[in-house]
């Protein structure tokens, strides 16, 4: 879930775990991949070290990476390869993981100036938290 307050942050990837009956469904438009390790700063590394843009949330232990479905051939090539350099590089330094897949509906949002788009920015991510 995205922060609600316009001047936290300058735009928002607001997104919502789809059930299973609405996987392909039209509002699927990508995967969250939740990857839990044993070794949280070590595996943040690596994947930094490969590249990859994601978030870290230190107390759970876990990883969360966004696959869209609407990545160019070669975005998705690259995502694949560097999810599994990832997972190869996790085996190498002996930590564990596990790799969660869920089905979301992202969205991207600005946060703007005008309210205007703040009513828009608000109205989107309180629509998708009461969906």
């Amino acid at each position: 879930m995205g922060a609600l307050a316009p001047e936290t942050q300058e735009s928002t990837i607001a997104a919502q775990i789809l059930d299973s009956d609405e996987v392909d469904s039209e509002r699927h438009n990508a995967t969250l991949h939740t990857i839990k390790v044993d070794n949280i700063e070590e595996a943040d590394k690596i994947a930094q070290s490969i590249g990859f843009d994601h978030t870290v949330d230190i107390k759970r232990g876990v990883i969360e990476l966004i696959y869209f479905k609407w990545f160019t051939d070669e975005q998705s090539n690259s995502f694949k390869e560097k999810l599994k350099l990832l997972t190869h590089k996790l085996k190498k330094k002996g930590i564990n993981y596990e790799n969660k897949k869920r089905a979301i509906e992202s969205r991207y949002i600005e946060s703007g100036e005008d309210k205007e788009s703040e009513w828009k920015r608000n109205d989107i991510l309180r629509g998708m938290e009461e969906a």
